[in-house]
């Protein structure tokens, strides 16, 4: 909808190569979700950021929207990651 920013994280894949990456969804249909590159890949060919992509909803690895007052909900996978890397930080410095 309009005003609305939704995002998923899902496997896309290009040049032989797969990586998980944000996908700002401009649509869903059925059980296929399109949508644009939200940042650029590392390895999957001519793909960049803003490069149109689908990607099926049972591969969905994580999602996230912006409420009206603009704070993000989800990204779990990403809350993971950082909470790792502060318990690797706080161990690294003892």
């Amino acid at each position: 909808r309009d005003g609305q920013n939704f995002a998923i994280k899902a496997p896309v894949t290009a040049s032989g190569n797969t990586e998980f990456i944000w996908i700002e969804v401009t649509a869903i249909e059925n059980d296929v979700v399109y949508g644009n590159l939200a940042n650029d890949p590392v390895n999957l060919g001519a793909l960049k950021c803003g490069s149109r992509v689908r990607a099926s909803v049972a591969e969905l690895n994580d999602w996230g929207f912006l409420t009206t007052a603009g704070e993000f909900v989800g990204g779990f996978t990403v809350q993971v990651v950082q909470r790792i890397a502060e318990e690797q930080s706080r161990r690294h410095q003892r």
